[in-house]
């Protein structure tokens, strides 16, 4: 007989937060810390070496705390990126609303 485990899940917040950050002319240092994180995890299908290109992005999963103190997986982003990430978070979500993080997907603004 086999035996088979079941994962147990819990549903967690996602919210996608559009950004014009990957222009490396006007944000090099979001650009040269998502370039840095291909190699680790970063969830990219890119064909360039770097994790942007003239129209390709990678898709950027971090986890923000649930209690959207500021705190989360990628909170070594630049400080100006990652403030501004928590505080759109916290425009959509009541701190405490999840006992897990909250999942933002960063991707390009479409202007």
């Amino acid at each position: 007989m086999t035996t088979v485990s079941i994962a147990n899940s819990e549903k967690t917040p996602a919210i996608a937060v559009f950004v014009d950050w990957f222009d490396a002319q006007r944000h090099p240092d979001f650009v040269a810390w998502a370039d840095k994180r291909r190699s680790q995890g970063l969830a990219s299908w890119c064909d360039s070496d770097s994790s942007h290109g003239a129209s390709e992005y990678p898709d950027i999963f971090v986890g923000v705390d649930p209690s959207l103190n500021g705190e989360g997986t990628d909170s070594d982003m630049p400080e100006p990126y990652w403030v501004a990430l928590v505080d759109s978070v916290r425009d959509q979500l009541v701190s405490g609303a999840s006992t897990l993080h909250v999942i933002a997907w960063i991707r390009p603004s479409s202007s």
